[in-house]
């Protein structure tokens, strides 16, 4: 959803098919179909919030849906190695776990991208990753590459 979303404004059916399309299961709502499938995708919507800061509203003057609000915490995103940046990749990874369990084709290249991050930050600050935080990532297996499981096909 979060792909599409960057692209530009989203009508309703459009957030539906690209989790649709970037899942590796059939149909990644069960078959839900009318209210049933309003209520999945706004949930997804509320933990895409809840668990990653991407706020996402209704835009009239836009026609779709949007990016709002992005909380992002003041990061060295280019590495340079700050002590605050180890705990909020940390908790970015630990929210974006479950999205990644659950739609690892969609979530892989995010999920690996943080963790690196997090690894990087814990040396460049020379700390100690949290055992519990990798252990689950470990307990999850790797992210596979959604190249490499399309060239599989």
């Amino acid at each position: 959803m979060i792909r599409r979303l960057q692209r530009g404004p989203a009508r309703w059916s459009d957030l539906v098919e690209a989790v649709r399309w970037a899942d590796e299961v059939e149909d990644p709502y069960g078959g839900a179909t009318g209210k049933a499938l309003r209520k999945r995708v706004e949930n997804d919507l509320h933990r895409i919030r809840g668990h990653l800061g991407v706020e996402v509203r209704y835009s009239r003057r836009s026609g779709g849906r949007i990016i709002r609000d992005l909380r992002v915490p003041p990061l060295d995103w280019m590495g340079l190695g700050c002590s605050a940046e180890a705990p909020a990749f940390a908790e970015g990874l630990r929210g974006i776990l479950p999205f990644w369990r659950a739609h690892p084709r969609a979530f892989a290249e995010l999920a690996e991208t943080l963790r690196e991050l997090y690894l990087d930050a814990c040396r460049a600050a020379g700390i100690e990753p949290e055992e519990e935080l990798i252990g689950k990532w470990e307990e999850s297996g790797e992210p596979r590459d959604p190249e490499a499981n399309e060239e599989s096909r």
